[in-house]
């Protein structure tokens, strides 16, 4: 920019001469601010917004409605979390003071509502339908009792009562979760007992409730229809408890009481000496039972 500076004239004389100058103005760009991309994400998903910073600038995020998940705004690429769709701004200011600013548009799709179905009792060695909802894509786990774990519906065979988890996906791409449980009606004993003759040993049966039990042989045995027969067998015997639940499935279990057939048994070893006689007694009955010396006067 050049200013000239005429010379004053009065009553037509020419007090001075004309001077020239020159200003330069500098005008500096304003900063670039890139709030980045308008994107789609899914409820609890974590995005980046803006761009790597420019040395020199600084950055201040704001939104609408006010998003506390905001980690830092300041920072030129922020982390974000909204629970609603939310329109962030953000101001860049460079070293000149200049300012200039971006927005960016999130948009918060909330999750399918899964729903793996109602829990199921089932009979040992029978199969069930499974009855998934809320989505467009369905993933079940464990795939190894399942026909196909791609379906909604997939036909389960359990083996023990178990949980069955289903990833449902939608048209958003958008995830969640849900589980069901299968109970497979079985029932198991107590362990195998050892007992002598004349003793006796209370029986029982664990696993999923039944309303009938029946065990047999009932010889021996004070009551053969209860759960927890008490048993008093005159030789090794296998019982076997058949239990009913309340949907009518059976279920078998087996308990050995066997009569121990050891005998005490003995040898002895007498050394004469000057103050008497010396006994040793040496056991030579079966080593895994246990014995009880008694010695009379």
């Amino acid at each position: 920019l050049t200013l000239t500076a005429q010379p004053l004239t009065v009553n037509g004389v020419n007090c001075g001469s004309a001077v020239v100058d020159t200003l330069i103005i500098s005008i500096n760009p304003a900063p670039t601010a890139d709030a980045g991309d308008n994107r789609a994400i899914c409820l609890n998903e974590v995005t980046t917004l803006g761009v790597a910073s420019t040395p020199g600038y600084s950055y201040d995020w704001t939104s609408v409605p006010f998003d506390s998940s905001l980690s830092d705004p300041s920072s030129s690429e922020p982390n974000v979390s909204p629970l609603v769709t939310t329109e962030y701004t953000v101001t860049v200011t460079d070293g000149a003071g200049g300012t200039s600013q971006d927005t960016v548009i999130v948009i918060v799709n909330s999750l399918p509502n899964a729903d793996a179905g109602f829990n199921a009792n089932i009979c040992e060695n029978t199969s069930t339908q499974l009855n998934a909802t809320g989505g467009d894509t369905y993933l079940w786990s464990p795939s190894a009792f399942l026909d196909d774990d791609t379906l909604a519906d997939p036909i389960a065979s359990p083996d023990t009562s178990m949980l069955f988890t289903v990833v449902i996906t939608d048209s958003n791409n958008c995830v969640a979760t849900d589980s069901v449980y299968i109970v497979v009606f079985m029932i198991h004993t107590v362990d195998d007992e050892l007992i002598c003759l004349g003793d006796s040993v209370q029986l029982n049966v664990f696993g999923e409730p039944a309303i009938s039990f029946s065990w047999s042989p009932a010889a021996g045995l004070n009551d053969p229809n209860i759960i927890n027969p008490m048993a008093i067998p005159n030789s090794t015997t296998t019982y076997t408890v058949t239990a009913t639940d309340s949907q009518g499935c059976i279920d078998e279990a087996d308990i050995t009481i066997e009569i121990s057939s050891d005998v005490a048994s003995f040898d002895t070893f007498f050394e004469p000496g000057c103050e008497g006689v010396v006994v040793e007694f040496t056991n030579t009955s079966n080593p895994d039972v246990d014995i009880l010396w008694n010695f009379s006067d």
